[in-house]
């Protein structure tokens, strides 16, 4: 009994676990980039907190 609670509970991880990448995944865009490309950088996220 608690090895077939334990192969379910894994099971609705991996289902949980995909769900979560497929929402994320819903909001992003594949881009390609190739050296020579130029591209923005947003400063705020190149900020070091505590250092220094």
């Amino acid at each position: 009994e608690a090895e077939a609670r334990l192969a379910s509970a894994r099971i609705n991880l991996q289902k949980a676990q995909a769900a979560q990448k497929r929402n994320y995944d819903r909001g992003r865009r594949h881009e390609v980039f190739e050296a020579g490309d130029l591209v923005f950088v947003s400063a705020r996220l190149l900020r070091s907190h505590g250092v220094g």
